[in-house]
């Protein structure tokens, strides 16, 4: 389900950026440091990443957290049905979803 996605972003910093061709590396940390996480994905030359949960529960779980860090650096962090881009068909396809129905 949708419910399943958090949507993240790494603070704006001048040394460290999230990269597509990065993803094995974002990934592992996302594997590697936060519960029943199921997948990851990147759109291309994108720098935000969908991190997909076991269970509703556990994205709301990880959305609410007060802070993560990737290397020192904060990561934003929003709950997908309560992001903008929620209503994005295109995205939505994406995230192996349907398309937005109010």
């Amino acid at each position: 389900s949708m419910g399943e996605w958090v949507v993240t972003s790494l603070q704006k910093s001048p040394n460290v950026k999230w990269h597509s061709r990065d993803s094995k590396e974002i990934g592992r940390y996302f594997f590697e440091n936060h519960r029943n996480v199921s997948e990851i994905k990147m759109q291309n030359n994108g720098d935000v990443v969908y991190v997909r949960f076991n269970s509703q529960e556990d994205a709301l779980t990880f959305a609410k957290l007060t802070y993560t860090l990737f290397i020192g650096l904060n990561v934003e962090r929003k709950w997908f049905p309560d992001s903008t881009e929620y209503t994005v068909n295109s995205l939505r396809h994406f995230l192996g979803g349907g398309d937005y129905a109010p």
